[in-house]
């Protein structure tokens, strides 16, 4: 039965009473570490009410009328009490699933609390996090003469804070500390760094990204890293389109880092078009100002063209890549170059026991490379790029735990020094 707007005197002590200690004491909970002073004259501490009132007055939930008196005997309004419940739920108390604030929804609304969003809050804000430890060993002639550690173990920590703004409207933080394990007894590195930070949400038919995020172009072939930028994405059922643009933000750009960045501003466009089990796609990006020690120099353009195709558990994905750089072609560099992929397997991190096994031939010259997504160590020739094989596998050892082993062994193109790597690691989500 809904109430009327008021009641009589039993109406206030009832419900403040009643709610207060059975809603306040039971969904609130605890009685505070410390007895606050009494905070209305006209409720003793000796009043049988004193104890749920004292309560609703130290959670916050009460405030009394403006000369600080209680007023138990006055009747209450619907709308008095709609303010008790939002103050609640303003803490996180109550949720907007109570009885209670569904009983006083129009009241609640009539205050000028909208409770779509405050059903939202309650899932506002959410922290995940992945933490990841590698070993990488390196061998082969392309690395006896480097600088580079041959073998290096990384234990990688993140951590992604993701809210809503707007009902269509997110924003996600991700904060990474890397430990790297030489040992040379040092105390590691204690920075944690805010290496993302954008906005999501939609533009009309699109859906929009602007910040710091993460750019992959040509599947990571050509590039996978951070930018500072906007991006527009287009979904059809069968096709998409995606436009890119700002400024590479790669991880040697930093401001604690005074080395500069691989590269400037950047526009990208990709498209892609699904024919039953067949998706086919299309690029092309420039890159002005790149700079790679003993590689690519200048502005950098790069054309793809690629095709997919999924059955069951089998797929398969080819990419060719057309890249123009004058300093490296000027030095001998080719133009042209192509991927293949080939993945058998149902892994679902979730799923304890679920694998995949994969693996991918390269021959990609240097225009075609600028941040390749891969874990094996691919500039051993970075005047001309490189070509050669990998074999890897993942395993879901229990849900939201993974392992990663991954074997490569790439060649240069024109020196022909060998680099190999192995690469493992252990992952958990959370």
């Amino acid at each position: 039965m809904r109430w009327g707007v008021t009641r009589k005197k039993s109406v206030l002590w009832k419900t403040l009473v009643g709610v207060g200690t059975a809603a306040v004491s039971g969904i609130l909970g605890g009685t505070g570490i410390c007895q606050a002073a009494n905070p209305f004259a006209d409720v003793p501490e000796g009043h049988w009410s004193y104890p749920a009132v004292e309560q609703l007055w130290r959670e916050g939930c009460l405030k009394g009328y403006p000369d600080g008196l209680f007023k138990g005997r006055k009747t209450v309004t619907r709308y008095e009490l709609a303010q008790l419940i939002a103050r609640a739920m303003s803490q996180g108390k109550i949720q907007a699933a109570h009885p209670l604030v569904q009983e006083y929804r129009e009241e609640l609304d009539g205050l000028g609390l909208r409770l779509a969003r405050m059903e939202q809050r309650e899932d506002q804000v959410q922290i995940t996090g992945n933490i990841q430890f590698s070993y990488r060993q390196l061998s082969g002639k392309a690395f006896r003469k480097d600088d580079c550690e041959n073998t290096l173990n990384d234990l990688r920590s993140r951590l992604f804070i993701t809210g809503n703004i707007q009902p269509d409207w997110t924003y996600q933080v991700m904060l990474e500390n890397n430990q790297y394990f030489k040992g040379k007894n040092e105390s590691g590195d204690s920075d944690v760094d805010a290496q993302r930070l954008h906005l999501d949400g939609r533009l009309g038919a699109a859906e929009l990204t602007a910040g710091r995020y993460e750019q992959v172009i040509a599947k990571g072939n050509f590039y996978d890293d951070n930018v500072d930028g906007i991006q527009l994405r287009w979904n059809g059922e069968e096709s998409t389109l995606q436009l890119s643009g700002g400024k590479v933000a790669n991880l040697s750009s930093f401001g604690w880092n005074p080395q500069p960045a691989i590269a400037d501003t950047f526009f990208s466009v990709e498209a892609s078009q699904k024919w039953n089990d067949i998706r086919f796609s299309a690029g092309y990006s420039h890159i002005n100002n790149v700079r790679i020690e003993g590689g690519l120099q200048g502005n950098t353009q790069v054309l793809t063209a690629g095709v997919g195709y999924q059955q069951g558990k089998w797929q398969a994905q080819g990419i060719f890549l057309h890249g123009k750089n004058q300093y490296v072609e000027h030095r001998g560099a080719n133009q042209n170059g192509y991927v293949l992929n080939l993945i058998y397997g149902n892994f679902a991190e979730q799923q304890q026991g679920t694998w995949n096994l994969y693996g991918a031939w390269y021959d990609q010259p240097a225009p075609t490379v600028l941040s390749h997504t891969m874990n094996g160590q691919y500039r051993i020739d970075p005047l001309h790029g490189f070509r050669g094989y990998m074999l890897g596998g993942i395993l879901a050892i229990e849900k939201n735990i993974y392992g990663i082993l991954e074997y490569y062994d790439l060649k240069g193109e024109k020196n022909h020094k060998n680099g190999r790597t192995l690469w493992t690691e252990i992952d958990f989500d959370f």
